[in-house]
């Protein structure tokens, strides 16, 4: 809906926070208002920094601005009725959150230090490849071809906080694209710029094509610590970071698990890391031990399974469920099997990893004379408990989602074999 007719979307907020204007078109989605002023100090969400949000006023309303964005050079303004519910005139006062703004320059003027730092530290093939600033956190994507490593990690933190103690001027000046470039502005490879470009100067430091909002000194940042280091795509790493009272709150949370640490494991901050790596040894130690112990118990239980076989056409049928953390010692215990039962065939189970775990062992003997092969006996059993597997004619393994069927695979494992021996004979 118009409600005024003249220029739109005049930008005034790298100087000022608050300005009266005029609403030129509005629309109503459901609860949700779109609003276009002739005006406004709220910046639309461009080159990584998300748009301002605060609140636009006017003759009996009162809406609440989440999120400001650009269609071409219009400014767009989203948000809801917080006092009232229409508009009649176009006459308002708009006015960004001075929090948020402050907060948001703050992380992008942090942006154009870890930049520079990055690129003195990895070197000047490093690029911009994207970015999100917002006011609790900033994210920067960077060119490199390998990920960056924790100890050049904490050089480029160390290279901006130094930069944010020297509390550097932060200047912006008006140049032509030619004229920036001839200075050493950098500029994003993909970005597309007009005649005049506006460039955001740290004093001595760094010099960059930027149409954001920054501080007017690097020491408004306060402290900046990076939070992680990752992947965002091939030949892409992606840094995420925080500043001032975020950087703060960060910091004391690792100080507080640091003493947590410190009085769980009764050791003093510089002793962590050896005893976390001495508790870890220990852990590794008794871990290989209560296998040893598991495929030693298993192993003592076979005599018994042997002894208590099922008898088929002259050799022995062995099933049974058994306590195995991993396919392997399922494995060792299953050639224990193998060993022991002199003529046959066994299958053996374990839940492992929530799932059911199948080997089926075949002694040479059978194999050669009735042509029996663990993997099609396996297939069969495994299809019981909804699995599949293979392998080789003396041993195979098989995987199956339905725990609660494997003692009816077991039980199957007679009629199987008894079915596949006639099969072969015939």
């Amino acid at each position: 809906q118009e409600l005024s007719q003249g220029e739109d979307s005049k930008f005034l907020g790298y100087t000022e926070l608050q300005s009266e204007s005029e609403i030129r078109k509005f629309h109503i989605d459901d609860k949700q208002l779109f609003l276009i002023l002739s005006q406004t100090p709220f910046y639309g969400e461009a080159g990584g920094q998300v748009g301002d949000v605060g609140e636009i006023v006017g003759d009996g309303f009162k809406i609440r601005i989440s999120d400001t964005v650009r269609d071409g050079n219009t400014f767009v303004h989203i948000g809801e009725f917080t006092e009232g519910n229409k508009i009649d005139k176009s006459k308002v006062t708009a006015r960004v959150d001075k929090t948020s703004r402050k907060s948001i320059a703050r992380n992008h003027t942090a942006t154009h230090l870890l930049h520079k730092a990055l690129r003195e530290t990895l070197g000047t093939h490093v690029t911009q490849a994207g970015s999100r600033v917002a006011p609790d956190h900033l994210r920067f994507d960077v060119t490199h071809f390998k990920k960056i490593a924790p100890l050049e990690v904490e050089k480029i933190e160390a290279r901006v906080n130094e930069k944010v103690r020297d509390d550097l001027a932060v200047e912006t000046i008006q140049k032509t694209y030619v004229e920036a470039r001839e200075m050493g502005a950098m500029a994003i490879f993909e970005e597309k710029y007009g005649e005049y470009v506006r460039v955001v100067k740290v004093d001595g430091f760094s010099m960059e094509l930027c149409g954001g909002t920054h501080l007017n000194h690097t020491g408004e940042i306060g402290y900046f610590r990076i939070m992680s280091e990752s992947s965002a795509a091939a030949g892409i790493r992606r840094l995420e970071a925080v500043t001032g009272e975020k950087a703060d709150t960060l910091l004391r949370q690792e100080k507080k698990l640091s003493y947590n640490l410190q009085e769980i494991l009764n050791c003093s901050n510089e002793e962590l890391v050896d005893k976390v790596q001495s508790l870890l040894a220990e852990k590794h130690r008794l871990q290989k031990e209560l296998k040893q112990v598991r495929v030693i118990s298993a192993q003592q239980d076979i005599g018994q399974l042997v002894s208590n076989a099922q008898n088929l056409d002259g050799f022995k049928i062995v099933t049974s469920q058994v306590a195995s953390e991993t396919v392997d010692e399922l494995k060792q215990v299953s050639d224990t099997l193998r060993a022991k039962i002199g003529s046959g065939v066994g299958v053996l189970s374990s839940v492992i990893n929530e799932k059911a775990s199948f080997v089926c062992v075949v002694t040479d003997d059978l194999i050669s004379g009735k042509n029996l092969k663990a993997g099609d006996i396996i297939k069969k059993v495994a299809a019981i408990a909804d699995g599949s597997g293979g392998g080789r004619p003396h041993m195979a393994l098989a995987g199956g989602k339905n725990i609660n069927k494997i003692a009816q695979a077991l039980d199957k494992v007679p009629e199987i074999v008894s079915v596949l021996t006639r099969k072969n004979s015939s």
